[in-house]
């Protein structure tokens, strides 16, 4: 990988983002949306098809810490605005999301709500029947605290972010996909030099003013080049899909924090089951791990799901 300078330059931009996912799309778009036309999008495959293609698609604002909380909250109210911002409802399904508790973690709960409700967002406690209602045959005796937000729901990340990148090719940006970047090029060989560009698979470089990187899981390898230590790895989770048997309702997406799962109804009608328990973290190369649940995490999930 080259991390030095290079003297073959194809074109230089004010911004260049590496990666063609949500993040990146969404940074294309914010940047042109304030009037920035020179912004290219670089990604190695194509759009939207890696670490966003695997999205749960959780939309919420339930967050414990304030600033994420609070942004959680835009994001949230801006699903509900996609149609008028992006032109594309971004196959956002509102249909609130839920958060439930044991004892032990009601006062959590609780004191996570009020900085919630502090900051504007639309969320309150619920009780069992309503949770019932809601949820038609989920067993809440285990639940002492339930808090709903009905805005919340399901996004659909791939359908997000092509519509951001959309929007932003019509507001001047570009985008090349199919494009490997191999390291970055910098004023010097010096540590701490700013970087001016990137190089790509192909020995060429692209300039750039500023160089966005927006890999996600594949930020650390990239910041290797240059000897940036950037402190990401990807976990490796698992998920499963099951047929309830029966139609389900409109059912809120559920975050159990008893059983540490979470729940949510799939538009052909699955219940999609995904694991909250992160105390045996699965690390894995982005690039390469099992793409399917393991036989135990299935039949670990059907016993907490049932």
């Amino acid at each position: 990988m080259s991390t030095g300078r290079t003297t073959t330059s194809t074109d230089t931009y004010d911004y260049v983002i590496v990666g063609g996912g949500l993040e990146g799309l969404a940074i294309a778009w914010g940047l042109t949306s304030r009037g920035e036309k020179s912004v290219l999008v670089i990604e190695r495959d194509q759009l939207c098809g890696g670490m966003t293609g695997k999205s749960s698609g959780v939309v919420r604002a339930h967050y414990g810490t304030p600033s994420v909380a609070k942004m959680g909250w835009k994001g949230t109210k801006f699903f509900h605005d996609a149609p008028e911002i992006l032109g594309d409802d971004c196959g956002f399904r509102n249909c609130g999301y839920m958060v439930a508790v044991g004892e032990e973690n009601v006062g959590n709960l609780e004191a996570t709500i009020a900085m919630q409700q502090g900051l504007g967002v639309d969320v309150e406690f619920i009780g069992g029947d309503k949770a019932r209602e809601l949820w038609p045959g989920l067993h809440v005796d285990d639940f002492a605290k339930i808090a709903y937000e009905p805005l919340g729901g399901r996004g659909d990340a791939p359908m997000l972010g092509m519509a951001f990148s959309v929007v932003a090719r019509q507001q001047g940006a570009k985008i090349r996909q199919g494009t490997t970047v191999t390291g970055f090029t910098r004023e010097s060989e010096a540590d701490g030099a700013r970087v001016t560009g990137v190089t790509l698979g192909d020995g060429s470089t692209v300039g750039a003013g500023q160089v966005i990187l927006a890999t996600g899981a594949w930020a650390a390898q990239l910041g290797e080049t240059i000897g940036l230590d950037i402190p990401v790895r990807a976990q490796r989770a698992q998920l499963m899909l099951v047929d309830p048997g029966e139609p389900l309702p409109h059912v809120p997406v559920l975050s159990d924090l008893v059983s540490l799962q979470y729940l949510a109804g799939e538009p052909n009608g699955d219940i999609l089951c995904g694991n909250s328990d992160h105390h045996d973290v699965h690390w894995a190369d982005p690039d390469n791990y099992p793409n399917k649940a393991d036989d135990d995490f299935i039949e670990w999930t059907i016993g907490k799901l049932m």
